[in-house]
């Protein structure tokens, strides 16, 4: 049933995007559909990042919808002014996603650049891979900030000793302290795979080796892997690409 889902929401998808190019590629072509569309860019972009009045400032700047349709409908949008729509949009979308995301991000940046560069790109081909590539990307981001919420809400509730939607557990009675044996030379100390297996994730995330070797305890670990999800959920500041966890090297969004 999932799989049959998926496959008529693609189908709609699918004849939407056609829709859309037949539209534009008409003698008399739709611009203010078009016009419509990329003011949805614009809003979608500033509600990935509420609260914040100067970003929505910039957004709207770099995306002004009245100039955008004053040089559709003139035929005034040449390679430059469309690399530079390319450039803003993908620029934010970087610094939004997850780490884990930054390549598809940059494979579909790639993708319209390369059409760009070969200069034989029409405005409706175009116009449909930039707002189905965006629309894309900015699904997967929302769909990692709801996978961060529920993770950070079950992880909240078993700390609390809460089972999510449930009652809080009863402490069972405490029983004799037994002595125990000591244990094997290098074998590994109860929850030591899950420290492991989170440095592992943490570092796999882009967070820098030595900060996250730094961490002994896992309640560090866990209060870093916040930190660093915070860039996808929106709630720090610079969040992996902070100078405190940044992996050496790495290139931090251009517009923080």
């Amino acid at each position: 049933e999932e799989h049959l889902k998926k496959k008529v929401e693609e189908q709609m998808r699918r004849a939407f995007w056609d829709s859309l190019e037949a539209a534009l590629s008409q003698d008399a072509p739709d611009y203010d559909w078009l016009v419509r569309l990329f003011s949805e860019v614009r809003d979608r972009l500033c509600a990935m990042t509420p609260s914040r009045s100067s970003i929505h400032a910039e957004i709207h700047a770099g995306l002004d919808a009245d100039l955008f349709a004053q040089m559709v409908r003139h035929g005034a949008l040449d390679a430059a002014e469309l690399k530079s729509l390319v450039t803003f949009t993908f620029d934010r979308l970087s610094g939004l996603c997850s780490p884990g995301r930054d390549e598809s991000v940059a494979s579909a940046r790639g993708v319209l650049e390369n059409m760009l560069a070969a200069g034989d790109a029409t405005v409706p081909v175009f116009a449909v891979a930039y707002l189905r590539d965006f629309h894309r990307i900015v699904d997967e981001i929302e769909e990692d900030i709801a996978n961060f919420h529920r993770s950070l809400a079950a992880r909240q509730a078993s700390n609390a000793g809460t089972p999510t939607g449930g009652t809080p557990a009863r402490s069972p009675m405490p029983s004799p302290a037994r002595p125990t044996a000591p244990s094997p030379a290098g074998a590994a100390s109860p929850g030591g795979s899950g420290v492991r297996a989170l440095k592992a994730r943490l570092v796999q995330m882009g967070v820098d080796q030595a900060r996250v070797e730094a961490c002994v305890e896992m309640e560090e670990l866990r209060a870093l892997e916040a930190l660093a999800l915070g860039r996808a959920a929106g709630t720090v500041s610079g969040g992996i690409a902070h100078s405190s966890l940044m992996r050496p090297g790495t290139v931090p969004p251009p517009y923080r």
